[in-house]
């Protein structure tokens, strides 16, 4: 009997060792998951908070890339060498690099089934994620030749979260280019930024790792290491270093002689790269001039990682500013900007508002590469004490662990024995080293200059704001500026309080962020400069130019959108209310469903495609007539109709796109269409001289019936509609109406009319044979036309519509290196037809 009773305990115990809980999707936190035998498949993360080997005794089998394990508490060298033997891999033991991946999470580690060849990145030929594919293994630089069929030939993509991928116009990573992140969730970008639609010959694939803010400069060991401090990143002068499995490894080009950039460029456990130490310094040596660091710039662009800028002192703006501007002019891709501070005496606000000014003038994130509370040279007669440096330290970096636009921060320990971090005689730690140690810090990065992939998708247009976690939509309520907090209606009302325009800033920033227009009242949402989690979001006047007013939109899981403000670095959220009239609130860096929203066309839909470039009749659906410039030139003539069997030129009108909006312009005058301000109903719209870049000169082209090129014509400045008035006699003056209406009287229908325009059928072989050549253009452009087409008259326009050449007779070649890089129009006229086109000069 005994030995029956210890066979049938034996039984039992082997059964539930080998018995195994099949859990799908699963999202769950333990403290230990001891004895535990689960297979973990579709997507979810189980998050383990314990220390040493909270699987101990467990078998846990991971069968999907989307079933994740993190471990908060225990770094990824610990989880490695203590945790690993307790995972599987589709029931194959767990190999860090070969069919696993432990990254670093913060203080912590996230643990993915993905193998060495892990294929992150998918591109499409076609929009939407259609079309011919290809998989894209990480760890891997493909260019031209690599993408075979794909090169030039990308439109969309999606990028699996955990992953980093660059693209770039050339092979050797110049040209257009960008950096997408993937860090909360999948990147999926349905169509590309245009610079980059079907533009893309070199793409780099790497591992993104969730590192702090607080870093090293210095070394991995040692008493002044960045083992010693728990920071997850470093750098160290130099680029021949390489990542633990703790650290992430910073290159750096220290100066213009040394290290050779060909060390960046197989370094796939690093995502970022510096650049030049304190060029503006005379005294260092790295000093250089500002066209050295653009000349060799490229070389930085080259290697696919994230880069930033040259670190000058403090006192180094002038120089920094001058390096930005030129890269800016020569389109070149700057992520970040590092910098140096070692100002004595400052408080923290005196800190975060020099660092915030930084931020304000470039656009980009803030990487303080070194900073203590002054050093050497900066004290005379007194420096201060050990405890009066560990106060200030800590009062720094805390401040910028809060700093929205700062992503990394290294402390210097080398300047005066009493301002180290560690004793130089024994290593013991200072007061600032231990709070430098202790201090627990955040997500490095948050959000990212380039990324912005609601810019690549929907560049401006009416919609609604639907919460994810609740279905409500945003409603201004008809609320007035400065005094009532934006609210929220149910998901079904279609009143136009809860239509929004998104309109884009252009400023420094690059029109990443963007401004949430009511179309009811005209205002916009403004965060209020309230950095409390749970605050409300009031409305402002519409013109205002304060960064509280702009917005930017992260792309989340593809469908759905973050939506964080530019001045305080709050999410827009919910905050879970599903009551009617209940008020929008803000909160800090969150990831939860109230804080996602989806972008709804509203029934006046969204902004129209760059392919309404061209020359049109643009005739009224109710009465036929055709809006007609009257051969008028002078400021402020009005715009009147015509019957539509009138082929003048003056009846022919030129929409030319800015990126958001279309000027109208006349092809007999070059007269733009001007709203001149008014809101009235029934104010008469008039004309302008092209060299306006007034709001009212601009115009949305809202589809109505897009398959059959009808729309409406709402004036950016002041939101009224373009309307025929139901005028039938000729001559009769255009008129605007609230932008309410939906008469058919303000409905008009694009009749393309030049074959510079949408070709008829019967045309389009005429002009078969134009070219221009080469375009991009650096110095000259040539024009061929088709046998037997002559110009008389070569006009070259700006992207604001400014006419900035004028060539008669052209014979064929224009030189147009005096011209700034931008995007033009050429107008060329022939005997026969004006050619419109476009040209990049770079």
């Amino acid at each position: 009997m005994k030995n029956l009773l210890l066979l049938m305990m034996l039984f039992i115990t082997t059964s539930s060792l080998f018995s195994q809980t099949t859990y799908t999707n699963y999202n769950a936190n333990y403290s230990t998951f001891t004895n535990q035998n689960v297979e973990l498949q579709g997507k979810g993360m189980l998050t383990i908070t314990g220390t040493g080997n909270p699987l101990s005794g467990s078998n846990v089998n991971l069968t999907s890339e989307d079933a994740w394990i993190y471990f908060p508490n225990l770094r990824p060298s610990e989880v490695i060498a203590n945790v690993l033997p307790n995972i599987k891999v589709y029931g194959a033991a767990a190999t860090n690099g070969a069919n696993i991946r432990v990254a670093i999470y913060l203080q912590g580690a996230m643990v993915m089934p993905h193998a060495s060849n892990y294929q992150a990145l998918t591109i499409y030929a076609d929009d939407y994620l259609n079309g011919t594919s290809s998989s894209l293994s990480t760890s891997a630089h493909y260019l031209s030749a690599n993408l075979g069929s794909m090169d030039n030939n990308i439109q969309s993509f999606r990028l699996k979260k955990g992953y980093m991928a660059t693209f770039a116009e050339n092979d050797n990573g110049t040209g257009a280019s960008r950096v997408y992140i993937a860090s909360e969730g999948d990147v999926v970008v349905n169509a590309m930024p245009s610079e980059l639609s079907n533009n893309v010959s070199m793409i780099a694939v790497r591992p993104w790792n969730w590192v702090a803010k607080k870093s090293w400069r210095g070394g991995t060991e040692g008493t002044s290491g960045a083992d010693r401090f728990g920071t997850t990143s470093r750098y160290d002068y130099n680029n021949d270093g390489w990542s633990t499995e703790n650290v992430e490894y910073v290159p750096m080009r220290h100066n213009k002689w040394w290290n050779g950039y060909e060390n960046f460029y197989n370094k796939y456990s690093s995502t970022h790269a510096l650049h030049f130490n304190e060029p503006d310094n005379g005294v260092d040596d790295g000093y250089s001039d500002v066209s050295t660091a653009i000349y060799q710039w490229p070389e930085m662009m080259a290697s696919g990682l994230r880069v930033g800028s040259p670190a000058v002192t403090d006192g180094g703006l002038g120089w920094l500013y001058d390096f930005m501007n030129q890269c800016e002019a020569l389109d070149y891709r700057v992520d970040f900007i590092a910098w140096h501070f070692y100002r004595a005496f400052q408080s923290a606000e005196q800190m975060y508002n020099s660092l915030l000014e930084i931020h304000q003038a470039t656009g980009r994130p803030i990487w303080i590469t070194e900073f203590n509370n002054g050093c050497n040279w900066t004290y005379e007669n007194w420096v201060p004490s050990i405890e009066e440096n560990g106060a200030r330290i800590q009062e720094w970096i805390d401040m910028l662990e809060n700093a929205p636009f700062v992503e990394r921060y290294m402390v210097w320990d080398g300047c005066n024995e009493t301002l180290r971090m560690t004793n130089s005689a024994n290593g013991d730690l200072y007061p600032a080293g231990a709070n430098y140690l202790n201090k627990v810090s955040t997500m490095a990065y948050t959000d990212d200059y380039y990324t912005n992939d609601m810019g690549s998708s929907v560049v401006a247009g009416t919609v609604q704001l639907k919460n994810r976690g609740t279905g409500m939509i945003l409603d201004s309520w008809g609320g007035a500026a400065g005094v009532d907090p934006v609210k929220q209606q149910l998901g079904s009302s279609d009143h136009i309080n809860t239509q929004w325009e998104l309109v884009p800033v252009n400023d420094a920033y690059g029109s990443i962020f963007f401004q949430i227009k009511n179309a009811g009242t005209g205002l916009v949402i403004d965060g209020w400069g309230h950095n409390v989690d749970g605050s409300d979001v009031f409305m402002q006047d519409g013109t205002s130019t304060h960064p509280n007013t702009h917005w930017r939109f992260e792309s989340f899981n593809g469908n759905y959108y973050r939506i964080k403000n530019r001045g305080t670095g709050m999410y827009l959220d919910g905050g879970g209310a599903t009551a009617i009239e209940s008020t929008c609130k803000q909160y800090a860096n969150t990831v939860h469903v109230n804080a996602q929203w989806e972008l709804v066309s509203t029934a006046a839909g969204t902004s129209v495609p760059t392919t309404l470039e061209g020359t049109y009749k643009i005739e009224n659906v109710a009465t036929g007539m055709v809006l007609d410039g009257y051969g008028s030139t002078d400021n402020g003539s009005l715009v009147y109709q015509y019957a539509n069997w009138t082929s003048s030129n003056n009846a022919k009108w030129d929409l030319i796109y800015d990126g958001a909006n279309y000027k109208i312009q006349n092809a007999a005058t070059t007269m733009v269409i001007d709203g001149y301000g008014l809101f009235d109903d029934g104010a008469s719209v008039y004309q302008y001289a092209n060299w306006t870049s007034s709001n009212n000169a601009k115009w949305q082209f809202i589809p109505v019936d897009a398959t059959n090129g009808i729309y409406f014509i709402q004036n950016v400045g002041s939101g009224m509609k373009l309307d025929g008035f139901g005028r039938t006699a000729l001559g009769d003056e255009a008129a605007q109406f609230a932008n309410w209406t939906t008469s058919t009287n303000a409905q008009w229908k694009l009749v393309p009319a030049l074959k510079s325009a949408t070709l008829d059928k019967d045309e389009s072989d005429d002009l078969s044979a134009f070219k221009l050549y080469p375009n991009p253009a650096y110095t000259e452009i040539n024009i061929e036309l088709p046998d037997g087409f002559e110009t008389s008259n070569v006009t070259i326009l700006n992207s604001s519509g400014q006419a900035v050449l004028s060539i008669p007779n052209c014979t064929g070649t224009i030189d147009v290196s005096s011209l700034q890089a931008d995007i033009y129009i050429i107008k060329i006229l022939t005997e026969k037809n004006t050619i419109v086109s476009k040209f990049v000069k770079k």
